[in-house]
């Protein structure tokens, strides 16, 4: 249904058709947030972990999977900033979610997930808003733990990000303990703690909780006996600085990662999970305005559409300036999942971010002139869980401001997933 507020000229949107690659990429990001079993699963790492990733084919074993059980698991990892974020197809995004400091050890993760400033929040808020399962490790300088009390301010440092991952019961949080330091970059007190807090992550750190899970990392890397890396994992070179798993340490324990992502995704359930009261759209009485004129499709349909899992759905956007060409304008894209009570707009970044239904919390993803823009595809050939999906197209005057009361030139589609 088309709805028109005012008489006013509006314009439109974004230089999409420059964009629209990286758009596809973000959209499908929040959408398949929506499922009640993961299938977006997210991996923060830094060196160890890509080489777990690449050496150990993990895509390549979930894609394996998804080829024989008709899942449609999808592997998402964000390395250092300067890499940013990589798609499930392997292919870098250009998207950066500038993790505070680039720092995934202890100290920086609990920042990360814990601190009310503005750069751990907002970093925090994206990874929420466009994953479903949230893997994060620490890499292997994490294991020079010198004494206990070290330990027992790791121990803290999680404790403190449990209680934040408490608060989201329908994400699934996948904490790993550290991997283990070769011989010659470490001694027994730093090896026996490093045991220590692998032990206590992966034993009693879940405390009964379903929306987390460990992979304990360490134990496959580290030999018994001495709690350091095995020697047949141990890199070629002699630098005392250099811990990263060989290659076969990744071709051995790479799928074995890759298997537990799938296990722990389909394991988990949030069918029950305590879900915020929905809020009602910003749909107000149509009325005629004279604007350019907005569309939304769904598998090129202007109208509602009721689809079978697993079936794909195709959305694009229009926009006719009409008269309205060249005007000033902001652009904006808000989805809604009705049955999580889930919202999400698309920011000037190209992030998708989770935010209450209060429109005010909103940024447009663009603000320029209108023109006339073709049938634009936004998300291609995806296979959305069972639920109830509302896509918005909207245009309305540049301030920043979402003004649902108008004028406002938007339409809408919704989409039904049996």
């Amino acid at each position: 249904m088309k709805l028109k507020l005012n008489d006013s000229k509006i314009n439109a949107p974004l230089s999409m058709l420059r964009r629209a690659a990286l758009f596809v990429s973000c959209f499908c990001l929040v959408t398949s947030a929506y499922s009640a079993t993961p299938t977006n699963l997210f991996f923060l790492h830094h060196s160890t972990g890509l080489g777990l990733i690449t050496g150990g084919d993990m895509r390549g074993v979930i894609n394996t999977y998804n080829a024989a059980h008709g899942t449609s698991l999808a592997l998402w990892d964000h390395d250092y900033n300067w890499i940013g974020l990589t798609g499930p197809d392997g292919v870098a995004r250009s998207v950066y979610y500038e993790i505070p400091g680039d720092n995934t050890y202890p100290d920086g993760l609990h920042y990360l997930w814990t601190s009310s400033a503005a750069d751990a929040t907002t970093c925090r808020n994206t990874i929420l808003a466009s994953h479903q399962l949230i893997a994060f490790k620490s890499c292997f300088p994490a294991s020079a733990i010198p004494n206990t009390d070290t330990l027992n301010q790791y121990k803290t440092y999680y404790l403190a990000m449990r209680d934040v991952f408490d608060q989201h019961p329908d994400k699934l949080f996948m904490v790993f303990s550290t991997p283990p330091l070769r011989s010659i970059a470490t001694n027994p007190t730093e090896a026996g703690n490093a045991r220590s807090f692998a032990n206590w992550i992966s034993q009693e750190y879940i405390g009964g909780r379903n929306n987390i899970v460990c992979f304990n990392l360490f134990d496959y890397l580290a030999d018994n006996a001495n709690n350091m890396l095995k020697a047949a994992y141990e890199p070629a070179n002699a630098d005392a600085g250099d811990s990263h798993p060989n290659d076969l340490a990744n071709q051995t324990v790479g799928p074995i990662l890759a298997n537990f992502f799938i296990s722990s995704a389909l394991a988990f359930n949030t069918t029950n999970s305590p879900t915020p009261p929905p809020t009602p759209p910003p749909t107000p009485p149509p009325s005629p305005t004279g604007l350019g004129d907005a569309t939304i499709m769904a598998n090129g349909n202007t109208n509602d559409i009721t689809i079978a899992h697993p079936a794909t759905v195709c959305i694009s956007v229009q926009m006719s300036a009409g008269e309205s060409a060249g005007v000033d304008a902001d652009w904006w894209a808000v989805v809604h999942a009705q049955g999580s009570g889930a919202w999400y707009y698309l920011n000037g970044a190209m992030e998708w971010l989770e935010f209450s239904g209060n429109l005010a919390e909103c940024q447009p993803v663009y603000q320029g002139a209108l023109f006339n823009l073709p049938a634009t595809t936004i998300l291609s050939e995806f296979v959305l869980p069972q639920g109830v999906y509302t896509f918005y197209f909207a245009v309305d005057n540049r301030d920043g401001t979402l003004n649902a009361d108008g004028p406002i030139e938007y339409d809408q589609v919704t989409v039904t997933v049996e």
